[in-house]
């Protein structure tokens, strides 16, 4: 758990420091520094093999490269520090991203995958009560999963939580809500400036059930 801390703080501090060194005039000798710290909370982010800051980071660094069109040097630096990356983290068993792929396929194969597990007992639950689609088991009633054998006892993440527990309607409303219509005032306003929307979407909402820290920077 210690070492998703280190991945999500690696995420926010990279994605900040773009926007710092981007839109602040800052002496060179800052700028280094800067980079000193990006490029070393990358390496702590791939060594954390936290699988939702390395998704947030990959959806924002791809955002900039095909969004941002004034910074083409810039894009050309990304597009080949990721290529190599992906490169050397494919090919050397060793690393962090084949450690993420096993143990992410040991999850699913030995229903390790607590998430997962909680997913396809709560859609069968409900697929033999159809109606429960719509209105959902009850927000943070977790009887379901305390009858069975799971790794979890509760979802573990926030979207379940409202998907099984709310409904539909609750599900989908929370998405219009807090994901698309922030990500299009993001998209015409906010993008030129921050990219931390990736992160503040998907690591708080998938790491745990719906807690009022959650919504902080959704005022």
């Amino acid at each position: 758990f210690v070492s998703n801390h280190y991945g999500w703080a690696s995420t926010i501090f990279i994605l900040s420091s773009f926007t710092i060194s981007k839109h602040l005039s800052i002496k060179k000798k800052y700028k280094i520094i800067i980079l000193f710290f990006q490029i070393f909370s990358f390496l702590l982010l791939l060594n954390s093999a936290c699988r939702s800051a390395i998704l947030a980071l990959s959806i924002s660094l791809l955002y900039f490269i095909f969004k941002e069109k004034k910074v083409f040097y810039k894009k050309l630096i990304l597009y080949i520090f990721l290529i190599s990356a992906s490169v050397y983290l494919s090919l050397n068993e060793d690393s962090a991203f084949q450690f993420i792929l096993e143990r992410t396929e040991r999850q699913i194969e030995e229903k390790e995958e607590g998430r997962y597990e909680t997913f396809i007992v709560m859609k069968d639950k409900i697929n033999a009560e159809p109606s429960k689609w719509i209105y959902g088991v009850g927000m943070f009633d977790y009887t379901v999963l305390s009858k069975v054998e799971t790794k979890l006892k509760q979802y573990h993440n926030s979207y379940l939580e409202l998907l099984f527990g709310g409904g539909i309607i609750v599900f989908s409303l929370f998405i219009l809500l807090m994901i698309i219509r922030p990500f299009k005032v993001f998209w015409r306003k906010t993008g030129q400036y921050s990219l931390l929307i990736f992160p503040l979407v998907i690591i708080p909402f998938f790491e745990s059930d719906i807690t009022a820290g959650q919504f902080l920077f959704f005022p």
